[in-house]
């Protein structure tokens, strides 16, 4: 019986710690204990459900109303152990967890749920493989029922902590959409598309931002766009109905961009940077020098190729 003690105290403990979901608080538990013993029972205890929570979160979350607080969980907490399995460790009251599973789980994030509303915002992500946002899609769906729910949709999306995204970053058909925040995210490895329809004016600015792989190519009501860390992408194209400087744009960009670039339509490939808004239209190529390597170094000469001043109908 002595032997038991310390786990039937254990139990209780991780019972009385319980959160509102029904897992055990790390901080509470903590807390309540004073005897060596118990303490140790109470961890291995917390692994056995840490390991079980783990064990049912997917690759891939697809976030809705119902799940969202379970799958926020995974996204923040899980980290990977070296025999390959996981845990869910709560690290924010500066605990560290087990030395063998201290490496932050990476999943793929998908919010493309009707269900999902208001403001999005998720702390502690630190990298995704893909980060997937799409709106309600009108199939099936009358214009009345599509106005109903564009009030409803996806207000802002506000990712502090988000540094790397391994492969693409997709947001798309956002139609109540007013506020895009990621003041961390450094690396995108495959594309950055943000298709915004008859969505609020938009000012976005990612001020870490240094490389994207394949391409970036905007669309949507953008009346500001910033990125002034970026360094490396082969091509940038943004099509706004919005009152963006274009010229101002490109010319801020133009630096980052490769040419000629490869695989594109346009003759010789001189499309390393289009924007279109009210205000201009503009196509541009940096001139690279002849020391330097296409999207990471360009001597100051910029080559603008066409600058067609144009009126609120010339937007492609």
């Amino acid at each position: 019986m002595k032997l038991l003690a310390p786990l039937l105290g254990a139990l209780a403990a991780v019972a009385v710690a319980k959160n509102a979901r029904g897992y055990p608080s790390l901080s509470a538990t903590a807390a309540s204990q004073t005897s060596p013993a118990r303490d140790g029972a109470v961890f291995f205890f917390r692994l056995l459900i840490q390991r079980y929570v783990a064990a049912e979160c997917p690759d891939a979350l697809f976030f809705n109303s119902t799940n969202s607080a379970f799958y926020a969980d995974c996204a923040q907490f899980n980290y990977a152990c070296t025999n390959g399995s996981a845990i869910s460790f709560n690290d924010t009251g500066g605990v560290p967890p087990p030395i063998d599973c201290d490496t932050k789980q990476v999943f793929e994030l998908y919010f493309q749920h009707d269900s999902l509303t208001g403001p999005i915002v998720l702390p502690g992500v630190v990298e995704a493989r893909i980060f997937s946002f799409y709106g309600s899609s009108s199939y099936n769906k009358t214009a009345a029922e599509m106005v109903a729910i564009k009030d409803k949709e996806i207000s802002s999306i506000d990712f502090p902590d988000l540094v790397n995204i391994t492969y693409d970053l997709n947001i798309r058909d956002m139609h109540n959409l007013a506020s895009i925040s990621m003041p961390k995210l450094e690396n995108i490895g495959g594309s950055a598309r943000i298709y915004l329809r008859d969505g609020p004016a938009i000012s976005l600015s990612l001020p870490k931002l240094f490389h994207v792989k394949t391409d970036i190519d905007l669309f949507g009501k953008i009346d500001a766009l910033e990125f002034p860390a970026l360094i490396s992408t082969p091509q940038i194209k943004v099509n706004t109905t919005g009152d963006l400087d274009c010229i101002a744009f490109a010319k801020s960009v133009l630096n980052a961009t490769e040419w000629p670039v490869y695989g594109d339509k346009s003759e010789d490939g001189n499309s390393s940077v289009v924007c279109n808004s009210k205000k201009a239209s503009v196509t541009m190529h940096p001139l690279p020098s002849t020391a330097s390597r296409a999207g990471l170094g360009f001597c100051g000469n910029l080559m603008l190729l066409a600058i067609l001043v144009a009126g609120a109908n010339s937007v492609v």
